[in-house]
């Protein structure tokens, strides 16, 4: 059954309508952190270096992680087809596309 496009029960929208709908971030729990990302202002730029330490220092802030970070710890996740990747990579001036969404060494935004 799909649910995209799917009318809502008169009983639900009444709720919304209200302003008393329930959402994902409305949902609580012990230990539930959150997270922001961060993206570049410039359309297509090399990332020289990050300063997180004025991030770090703030109250209540747990983690500030990096690309480099995140990928010690996590896979790529993929963006596109492998060979997609491949034949950009190919075709591309850059002799290093990155395959994951988040940036280390460029930013390129399309």
């Amino acid at each position: 059954m799909s649910y995209v496009g799917a009318a809502l029960s008169p009983r639900e929208t009444k709720k919304l309508v209200l302003g008393r709908g329930s959402y994902i971030g409305d949902l609580t729990a012990p230990g539930l952190l959150h997270a922001a990302f961060v993206r570049s202002p410039h359309a297509h730029a090399r990332i020289l270096r990050i300063d997180v330490d004025a991030a770090r220092r703030q109250p209540g802030i747990v983690a500030v992680l990096t690309g480099h970070d995140l990928a010690r710890v996590t896979a790529p996740l993929r963006i596109a087809p492998l060979a997609l990747l491949n034949a950009t990579r190919k075709s591309s001036s850059s002799s290093q596309m990155p395959s994951s969404l988040i940036g280390m060494s460029m930013v390129l935004l399309v």
